[in-house]
């Protein structure tokens, strides 16, 4: 239930969550414009077009927001590459795919890679640990999906024999380090970034 003009208003599950998109989208720009620390709760209601008091009947606070800007980030990298490496393709095709996804997904949300990378880097406390610990456990569940599929495909024939767990970690490292350079130095375009990358990770893979 929310109050307009003094009534309460049913509102639907879909209407909620519509509401939390909304106020996320406007969220992602205003931390991208201001910098997460200098943004407010009210620049972010402004920005969605809503008073604050109803941002608040969705959000706590800003770090509540950001809190859902991360979870929803992290969810949907996750799912991807957990769906892209357990499809019956090729291994060559998996790697491809695993590449264009990461790159796809950080470059097309770059307002938000751009914000973890800055709230990470300059806060200190319990929320951002909280988050890096949120994080870390997406990257952990990363490596461990890459590295299944490394020990499938090396089981099959198709891969050398290898420490599955040490490439998961090279390849992604890898990934994050031409996501810094896009976001901080200069734009690439993910699609011929991932036919250059996926020839170099193969040459060393395959048999």
């Amino acid at each position: 239930m929310v109050l307009s003009a003094g009534k309460r208003i049913a509102v639907t599950e879909e209407d909620k969550e519509a509401q939390k998109q909304r106020i996320i989208r406007a969220a992602i720009r205003v931390f991208g414009r201001y910098g997460y620390h200098k943004s407010t709760v009210s620049q972010v209601a402004r920005q969605a077009d809503m008073g604050r008091g109803t941002l608040y009947w969705y959000y706590k606070s800003k770090e509540d927001i950001f809190r859902s800007i991360v979870q929803q980030f992290m969810s949907e990298a996750t799912e991807k590459i957990n769906r892209q490496l357990q499809t019956n393709i090729s291994f060559e095709s998996k790697i491809k795919g695993f590449i264009r996804d990461w790159l796809e997904l950080a470059t097309r949300e770059e307002d938000i890679a751009r914000i973890m990378y800055s709230v990470f880097s300059q806060s200190h406390g319990k929320f951002a640990q909280e988050m890096l610990k949120s994080v870390k456990k997406m990257y952990l569940d990363i490596i461990e999906i890459l590295k299944n599929c490394f020990a499938r495909e090396i089981l099959k024939g198709q891969m050398r024999p290898a420490d599955t767990r040490r490439l998961a970690r090279l390849l992604i490292g890898l990934l994050d380090g031409i996501i810094l350079q896009h976001i901080f130095v200069e734009k690439i375009s993910p699609e011929p970034m991932t036919e250059v990358l996926t020839k170099l990770v193969l040459q060393g893979l395959i048999r």
